[in-house]
Order: C-alpha cells, then sequence, then structure tokens
C-alpha cells in the first residue's frame, strides 16, 4: 500500500500537505483496528471449534467403527 501512496503522490510535496498526514494517521488505526477485530474471531472460532471438537470425541460414523472393530487383531 505504501508504494501505491507514494506514486499517487509523487509529484506532490508532502511537507505542504498536512490534511495527508492526518489522512495516513487514521488510515493507519483504521487498518489496526481490523486486523485486531480479525485476530480476535479467529481466536473466538478457534476456540468454538476446540469446544465442538472435544464435545464429539469420536468424530467418525457407525461404518467406520465397525470396520475398525473388525480389523482388531484377536488374542
Amino acid at each position: 500500500f505504501e508504494i501505491q501512496v507514494q506514486v499517487l503522490f509523487a509529484g506532490m510535496d508532502m511537507e505542504r500537505m498536512p490534511e495527508f498526514d492526518v489522512w495516513e494517521d487514521k488510515h493507519h488505526f483504521k487498518q489496526a483496528i481490523m486486523n485486531e477485530w480479525l485476530y480476535l474471531q479467529g481466536i473466538k472460532d478457534g476456540f468454538q471449534l476446540a469446544v465442538e471438537l472435544l464435545s464429539n470425541p469420536v468424530p467418525f460414523d457407525d461404518d467406520t467403527l465397525i470396520n475398525s472393530e473388525r480389523n482388531e487383531p484377536e488374542a
């Protein structure tokens, strides 16, 4: 993104445009908020997945269990 901004404003003197600094600060702040929200959403989704997997300890259907029982060696 930085390169795009530099190309966009290549012919302008940034020192004379304080509003650009304000816009850039707001942009970085919004990006940081968005990244933090995505991170927290990922944590929530991961926790929800872990709870679901732990609440159903055998994620196989009946056919898989029958097949695995048949393949056990006899003592």
